[in-house]
């Protein structure tokens, strides 16, 4: 029966796919492409006066929120992180949440990623998974540690509805891009189609859990590939067959990771 279900959506999810990642491309080469310019004491004073003054506004059109977290975004200074994460906790408007969370990305690492984790951790934000998407994302461009992974794991599997695929596809491309070693059990436990099984198991989920499971899968299983390429150097195929190199590889393991996570970071160019 789950079978059928699964073969039913399958068509419709790959054109999904397809629109997803185009959708994914355009917007990392925008981020890519973008430009902020890190603020002089005297610039960042203007740009927090401008913004104290957007903020009296009662009652603020959307458009008028919008173009005072943009103002905030265009620089990078330790001083605008307190006030942009305020806009993540407080302000209203997804799309407002949504653009402080990505604007937090391009402040400085020293600053940003303490408030970045405090907002990843806050029950409240969380209810907006592709806030926290985007807090990851940041994250994962300003300082993430080997500690933060345990934060991130608890994240992943609360829900496979499909809001919450940004933010476990964000996770995983953060296991990626730090050659996260910790990382491996959860790419193992998402690496094979899911299902159950024992369909006669009486604590097997219903069938309506492992669409919503296979589904996520679907959208972020060629992820899950890449990352584990990135920590191993290996393609696999199936957990087991990952599970088998892993045991007789784990000083290779051990040495690759090493030797990835002491090379230097990029980062890009401000002006």
């Amino acid at each position: 029966m789950l079978s059928h279900v699964l073969l039913a959506v399958c068509f419709v999810a790959q054109g999904a796919d397809k629109q997803d990642k185009a959708s994914d491309k355009k917007q990392a080469q925008a981020v890519d492409a973008a430009v902020v310019k890190t603020l002089d004491d005297k610039e960042v004073r203007t740009v927090l006066s401008d913004w104290k003054k957007a903020s009296r506004v009662k009652k603020p059109k959307l458009r008028q929120e919008m173009a005072a977290v943009e103002a905030l975004g265009k620089g990078s200074h330790a001083k605008l992180v307190k006030p942009l994460a305020s806009v993540v906790k407080k302000a209203r408007p997804l799309s407002v949440k949504r653009a402080a969370a990505k604007a937090l990305a391009h402040q400085p690492p020293k600053e940003a990623r303490g408030a970045i984790l405090k907002l990843i951790a806050d029950r409240a934000v969380q209810q907006k998974p592709n806030v926290t998407a985007d807090l990851i994302t940041a994250l994962d461009k300003t300082g993430y540690g080997d500690k933060d992974w345990r934060t991130l794991e608890k994240l992943f599997a609360i829900n496979y509805t499909e809001a919450h695929r940004p933010k476990q596809k964000a996770i995983i491309v953060l296991a990626k891009n730090h050659c996260e070693i910790q990382a491996i059990r959860l790419l193992l436990e998402n690496l094979d189609e899911p299902g159950p099984t024992d369909v006669n198991a009486a604590d097997n989920p219903p069938a309506e859990y492992w669409e919503k499971r296979w589904k996520a899968w679907r959208s972020w299983r060629d992820d899950v590939k890449d990352a584990l390429f990135e920590i191993t150097g290996q393609r696999f195929s199936t957990a087991q067959e990952a599970r088998s190199w892993i045991a007789k590889n784990r000083n290779k393991l051990k040495k690759r990771a090493k030797a990835k996570k002491n090379k230097k970071p990029k980062t890009s160019k401000k002006r």
